[in-house]
């Protein structure tokens, strides 16, 4: 999921996915402040099997991810995270 959420500070642009190289898993968030040419902060919300997430922007500056997730597979939970932007 891609999202531009506008702050006090300016728009970032919030990027979730599973971010390992050979499987889905490790659902991370990842922040860009200067129009997605950089991604300096990135949160891990789930180191295991992960899949498709979605994000949404929350009141006070805060945002939210749901996502599946699992044990053995990315397909047994969705689970929805709320976060601070950074």
């Amino acid at each position: 999921s891609l999202r531009r959420i506008d702050t006090a500070q300016g728009a970032v642009l919030l990027f979730s996915t599973p971010a390992s190289e050979s499987a889905r898993e490790n659902m991370t968030v990842r922040l860009s402040r200067d129009g997605g040419q950089t991604w300096p902060s990135a949160r891990v919300l789930h180191s295991g099997p992960a899949a498709y997430s979605c994000l949404c922007a929350l009141p006070n500056e805060r945002a939210a991810c749901l996502y599946e997730r699992g044990d053995q597979t990315p397909y047994e939970y969705l689970t929805l995270a709320r976060f601070d932007l950074p």
